[in-house]
């Protein structure tokens, strides 16, 4: 809701803002999904409450050249457990308190990478080449399906910009929008 949203907002107004850490931790979160090339464009596991870490999250999962799969916190364990084994997700972003409540599948330990906790070293340097071409995945999104057990849908790049730009002439703008 728009409180809920305020209310976010002016929590991290209220934080101590150094120069950065926005863009410091998603060139962090960059540097380490950076797949191998053997797995060029690898789905990765987004474990993160909604706010900030959520946004630094997907977007260096994406900027990585990965595809994100969400796993929302207030998943019931079975759900999450049976999403992250059916995507084959090698990795998995997190928030360090969450990390000890990540239901993982039996013989299954993806790397974790706390988006809370990534250190904050200088980065400046680092250039992600831009990777993704419209056939690779962007994101993997779980449906109930008929049957209850969870049923993922692989989304492209390609389908979220036909998404963006039907938006984009359906939607009017005002003068502030960028």
């Amino acid at each position: 809701t728009g409180s809920e949203v305020e209310r976010g907002a002016a929590l991290h107004r209220n934080r101590r803002s150094r120069r950065g850490v926005g863009q410091d931790v998603h060139r962090e979160a960059e540097r380490r999904l950076v797949p191998p090339p053997s797995l060029p464009f690898g789905i990765v596991g987004v474990h993160v409450e909604r706010g900030a870490h959520l946004l630094v999250a997907v977007l260096g999962v994406l900027r990585a050249g990965g595809a994100y799969v969400p796993l929302d916190p207030a998943y019931p364990a079975d759900r999450l457990r049976h999403m992250i084994a059916d995507s084959g997700a090698k990795v998995v972003v997190c928030q360090a308190h969450h990390q000890g409540r990540l239901p993982l599948p039996d013989g299954q330990q993806p790397a974790l990478l706390l988006v809370d906790e990534a250190p904050l070293a200088p980065t400046d340097s680092l250039d992600v080449a831009d990777t993704a071409e419209p056939h690779h995945l962007a994101y993997c999104i779980y449906t109930s399906g008929s049957t209850g057990t969870p049923k993922g849908v692989l989304v492209e790049h390609r389908n979220v910009v036909n998404f963006f730009t039907a938006m984009d002439a359906l939607v009017p703008r005002s003068g502030d929008d960028t």
